[in-house]
């Protein structure tokens, strides 16, 4: 019948982007652009995905399946793209999908209806971080003691709106800093058969996508304050010199920048704060020393690489503080004095 061709359609689809994603983490960028073409043929365009700009469809394909199949295209477009050094390109299928995404209403309330809506919500969140990523590779980390207010935007909405799918999937409170870990999926989810694998890959990819924004977000107020750089090796000299307590600087426009670092150091340190709410990490752990405190919440997993540069970022930022506030009371102490 007519519906049994178009649910075939539908998986082949579904199947043929799985196989692009496939080969694309393969390392064989050829044959996933096949695939990918394959899934955009169903979709009513026949694009070479090789080609500038990509064709893409102008509006979302009516059927809830085919619409998460789409996003999640987008998505994996986007990416390799990026990857592959296709800049404009990646922005113009990241800014494409933002568009097409973003007016969407709410559809139907039962549960299945809830988690595609909150689907879609995480894909779009996922192009607005891979936009921003876009953003700070092609405009730089902004002017000294100021972080490139795009890419800002852009991380900010990409984490709120990841949290927002994280709070949407679970039984927890509201609350913006919440350790996740101590939050469940809802039984609307959970005690679903069909629904309770999906929503758990949904809200583990989620916290993973807030937490990217966030610790990205971090990392341009940290540039922005004259801290030391984390992949940098600077000496002694140099990573004191942006401690110097207020009360030393000879000019106030110095004075005026040192003040700016220490609040773009403050932001940058939140940021790391609702990174490790997320992860299901208590910053009051990491205070400890201990291995135990340092990890990822028991039923979340974070890559080695992932889990360092959040717990190291937040102790490197707290650390400056600490000096900062420790300088600032002796420069206080001297002048009284």
């Amino acid at each position: 019948s007519g519906t049994q061709t178009h649910a075939r359609r539908e998986e082949a689809a579904r199947l043929a982007l799985k196989l692009g994603d496939v080969n694309a983490r393969l390392g064989d960028s050829e044959e996933a652009d096949i695939w990918w073409a394959r899934t955009l043929s169903s979709f009513g365009v026949a694009s070479d995905v090789q080609s500038t700009p990509i064709a893409l469809p102008t509006e979302l394909p009516p059927s809830p399946y085919s619409q998460r199949t789409y996003v999640a295209l987008l998505a994996s477009l986007s990416a390799h793209s990026a990857r592959r050094g296709n800049l404009t390109e990646a922005q113009e299928i990241q800014d494409s999908g933002i568009r097409l995404l973003e007016p969407l209403m709410p559809g139907d309330e039962s549960a299945g209806g809830q988690l595609h809506d909150l689907f879609i919500a995480q894909r779009a969140a996922l192009l607005s971080l891979h936009r921003a990523q876009v953003l700070h590779a092609t405009l730089g980390g902004g002017s000294s003691h100021e972080p490139n207010a795009e890419t800002l935007k852009a991380l900010e909405l990409a984490g709120r709106a990841s949290e927002d799918v994280v709070r949407g999937l679970c039984s927890s409170s509201p609350q913006e800093n919440v350790l996740v870990d101590d939050a469940k999926l809802a039984a609307q989810f959970s005690k679903d058969k069909a629904l309770a694998k999906p929503s758990t890959s949904l809200l583990r990819d989620a916290r993973r996508t807030a937490i990217g924004a966030w610790v990205m977000a971090a990392g341009e107020y940290e540039r922005a304050s004259s801290m030391p750089s984390p992949t940098s090796a600077k000496g002694p000299k140099e990573k004191l010199k942006s401690w110097i307590p207020f009360s030393n600087r000879e000019s106030h426009v110095q004075a005026a920048q040192a003040s700016k670092d220490v609040e773009n150091r403050k932001a940058a340190l939140a940021c790391y704060e609702r990174a490790l709410a997320l992860a299901g990490i208590s910053p009051a752990s990491l205070e400890t020393k201990s291995n135990e405190g340092a990890k990822a919440g028991k039923d979340f997993e974070m890559l080695s690489a992932e889990h360092n540069a959040l717990v190291n970022g937040y102790e490197r930022v707290r650390d400056v503080l600490l000096r900062d506030a420790m300088g600032g009371r002796e420069g206080e102490k001297r002048t009284s004095d």
